[in-house]
């Protein structure tokens, strides 16, 4: 909308000023009087109020005396959990017995109800005996038995007298029957093979020959010292494929597909095969002194021993010869060997 401007030749009427206000009244002055009027009306009232709250303390106290007197506040009661009752257990009805029933009678055999146990105190000591006594006939038996083995069977085994035989003076010898088929049983062979005194050919060799030898400890001491009689070939480089000891134990020294160097320069008896009998042959050493003969546990080994080369290679008996017979006039062992009595126990 367009803005109205007054005409030009209106007259201007001036702006009236404004009216300052009037002055307030001053306060009207406080008279000593007043100010005393005005002291004493408020004590005045701080005593009224102070009145009133003691009445209103004394209603307070009232209204609960007889609130407690209408309400009668009993104790909270103590709750008591009462026990579960104790069941009763009724007793069990003693089981009738079952009627005895014959398995002829046919039917169902009725079940065995199991024994009650037997009082222990009554079979106890009786028990305690008796296992007592079987553990002492246990210990007995086997000490028994470790006896008979040790002292009896194994020395019997390996050519050795028991202990419990009596010994036979060396005055008065006395030729022992052996029956034949003793000595053709598989001899108990020890092992103790030697590094010297035998070479490994290159091809197997054929045995028919079987050399018997003679010799003792020639270094001093025990003449039955093993180790000193094997000290003694080592230093010459000798060697036997086995060795008998005076007890009658048969030591493996070298193995039979070895040459043992044991029959040196050799001939056969019927002149051939000269310097040659190691390569085809056995060596068995006896041990025993030059004044004495071979004794029985050792013709006995000894027979053992031969009988079972003999059936493993097939030698003739011709061929089971003495050291002496294949180096006659160099070498004298075995000595004193009675070869009567050893054809009879190996024929």
């Amino acid at each position: 909308m367009p803005e109205l401007n007054p005409p030009d030749n209106l007259p201007i009427e001036p702006t009236p000023e404004p009216t300052p206000p009037a002055p307030a009244p001053p306060a009207p002055e406080e008279t000593p009087t007043q100010e005393f009027l005005k002291r004493e009306e408020i004590k005045t009232m701080s005593r009224d109020v102070a009145l009133l709250r003691e009445a209103e303390a004394k209603q307070e106290k009232e209204r609960i005396a007889s609130l407690k007197s209408e309400i009668k506040i009993q104790p909270a009661p103590t709750l008591i959990y009462p026990m579960p009752p104790v069941p009763v257990i009724p007793p069990v009805p003693p089981t009738p017995p079952l009627p005895r029933r014959s398995f002829s009678e046919g039917g169902p055999t009725p079940p065995i109800s199991p024994l009650p146990p037997a009082s222990s105190s009554a079979s106890s000591p009786f028990k305690k005996i008796v296992i007592r006594g079987l553990i002492i006939l246990l210990v007995l038996s086997i000490f028994g038995f470790g006896f008979w083995l040790w002292k009896i069977k194994k020395p019997a085994e390996q050519g050795q007298p028991a202990e419990t035989e009596t010994e036979i003076s060396t005055s008065t010898p006395v030729q022992e029957i052996i029956p034949p088929e003793e000595t053709t049983q598989i001899p108990i062979i020890q092992e103790r093979l030697v590094t010297f005194g035998f070479r490994s050919p290159t091809a197997t060799r054929t045995i028919d020959t079987i050399i018997i030898h003679s010799t003792y400890n020639a270094l001093g001491g025990d003449l039955y010292d093993i180790e000193k009689v094997l000290k003694g070939h080592q230093d010459y480089n000798t060697a036997n494929h086995y060795l008998i000891d005076r007890d009658g134990i048969i030591y493996r020294l070298v193995p039979d597909t070895a040459v043992a160097y044991q029959a040196g320069t050799g001939i056969m008896p019927d002149g051939s095969r000269k310097n040659v009998i190691n390569s085809f042959s056995l060596g068995i050493q006896l041990i025993y002194a030059k004044t004495e003969s071979p004794n029985e546990a050792q013709y006995r080994s000894l027979a053992m021993l031969v009988n079972d080369l003999k059936k493993q290679y097939t030698i003739p008996l011709k061929n089971i010869l003495a050291n002496n017979q294949i180096n006659p006039g160099r070498k004298d062992d075995p000595w004193n060997f009675d070869w009567e009595h050893f054809n009879s126990l190996i024929k």
